[in-house]
């Protein structure tokens, strides 16, 4: 677990350092929330893409990688990849041709641009075709070192794009459409290095038929997700405006870096889960692990609780602080995907696709219905909290589903003392107007309550993840 998960969490800690204090104070000087509103809208227009071609990559690679030989890993990688791309490509073509017709019919203003700066956000998620494939490969394989690089180089190149444009081309908008294309011709490339040196290319009907009969499945309950994750950014720009959907964008940033280091865990927890779960081995050594990793996310979030608006003030240039109270109802998140890991690895490992599926698509349903309203009555922050709320039901029901199934408890000792300080946190920041000594003191006493409390101890971190 230790090397790989220091290398999964590399790209957070580096890309995570160096957008906070280099790109988000660049960008956000030379572009206003409007800017990030116009990418955000569009980028939202592609989403169905996704759902559309999905073959159900991690269900597909995840239930089957630790019951077969290597020589059969590679034929499934191939076949997986091939299906997932080929899909791809078509919704693109789709998109491409009918975006002078889809746009007028999705936005509310359409500007002269932005059938151009449609298409270019086509190109991105074409160049990014093989990357959910490749990348459950690298973590199922363990190897981070690999997964890191293939993260870090391609974020750079963007980022590298994104200054240049702005300080010496004098770009404005555009930027944000061609700096992931960049990023995008990087992954693609070092995405077909991978594949070259770990495919063997043989269609195999075998595991065409498992993507028919596992993977598939998975595209109602993509596409459900899908639909609220458009319906907010459409929404908030119909009712709100584009700066309000910059402002929610910009949140969402955040909400990506926050959640990048739960993915780091979760890439070397699953595989160690998904191998006990498939050999029907005791998976009750995990425990502490899980346990060591709520107290961390508990105490990373106190700080996010009560110093978000200051800093992101000063990132800013205090033109994105309406983004703070979206940012704290986000870092939530982390903890309902966290919450998920074993249970989703357990349900994998298991095939219950169809349980995935039915869960998926019941919550998605319900708080589907509730976005619109939320948004009308909340705008954004009603936005995110309605995401939050919909996101920790699903995992509810999944969690009784796979105790029903058989699934051991894991420990959640963790998980509700970070649940009790970050809900504190935001109540006692928003709705108190503490001066900024009162918040260091507040923030201070939660962070050693919290430790205290779960009985860390920097040994038990160091034998955990170190």
């Amino acid at each position: 677990m230790k090397d790989n998960f220091l290398y999964f969490l590399l790209p957070s800690v580096v890309t995570g350092v160096f957008g906070f204090f280099l790109l988000i104070p660049f960008t956000t000087y030379y572009l206003e929330p409007a800017d990030f509103g116009v990418f955000a809208l569009l980028s939202a227009l592609t989403l169905p893409i996704g759902p559309l071609s999905s073959t159900g990559v991690s269900w597909v690679l995840g239930g089957s990688f630790f019951r077969i030989d290597e020589n059969q890993r590679r034929v499934l990688l191939f076949n997986v990849t091939l299906c997932d791309a080929l899909l791809k490509i078509f919704w693109v073509l789709v998109f491409w041709f009918t975006a002078p017709l889809l746009l007028p019919l999705c936005l509310r203003e359409v500007g002269p641009q932005y059938v151009s700066w449609f298409r270019l956000t086509l190109i991105t998620v074409l160049l990014n075709a093989f990357w959910p494939a490749v990348s459950y490969h690298l973590v199922l394989s363990k190897r981070g070192s690999r997964h890191a690089l293939f993260e870090i180089l391609p974020w750079f190149s963007g980022a590298f794009v994104s200054i240049f444009a702005l300080s010496v081309l004098g770009w404005k908008t555009e930027t944000l459409f061609w700096s992931p294309i960049v990023a995008g011709a990087v992954l693609f490339s070092l995405n077909i290095w991978h594949l070259w040196k770990e495919t063997t290319i043989r269609i195999d009907r075998k595991w065409l038929s498992e993507i028919l009969v596992v993977g598939l499945p998975s595209i109602p309950a993509s596409l459900v997700e899908m639909f609220r994750n458009m319906l907010d950014r459409i929404f908030i720009e119909r009712w709100l405006n584009l700066d309000a959907l910059g402002f929610y964008s910009h949140s969402l940033a955040y909400r990506n870096l926050f959640t990048v280091a739960t993915k780091a865990f979760s890439r070397v927890f699953s595989p160690q889960a998904l191998e006990l779960f498939s050999t029907n081995k005791d998976h009750s050594p995990l425990d502490a692990r899980l346990n060591h990793w709520y107290a961390l996310v508990g105490t990373a979030g106190i700080p996010v609780m009560f110093f978000a608006d200051e800093v992101i003030a000063f990132l800013t240039h205090d033109k994105f602080t309406s983004a703070a109270v979206p940012v704290k109802i986000w870092f939530l998140l982390v903890l309902c995907f966290s919450y998920a890991i074993p249970y989703n690895s357990y349900l994998q490992a298991a095939k219950r696709t169809g349980t995935l599926v039915s869960t998926d698509v019941f919550a998605n349903l319900v708080f589907l219905a509730l976005t619109v309203p939320a948004i009308y009555y909340g705008g954004f922050v009603g936005a995110a909290l309605i995401y939050i709320a919909g996101n920790f039901s699903l995992q509810v029901i999944r969690h009784v589903f796979s105790v029903k199934y058989g699934c051991r408890q894991f420990s959640q000792r963790g998980l509700w003392f970070a649940v009790l300080f970050l809900t504190a946190g935001i109540i006692l920041s928003n709705g108190f107007h503490l001066s900024l000594l009162w918040k260091t003191v507040s923030a201070l006493l939660f962070i050693a309550c919290n430790l205290r409390l779960n009985c860390i101890t920097i040994a038990g971190l160091r034998k955990a993840f170190i």
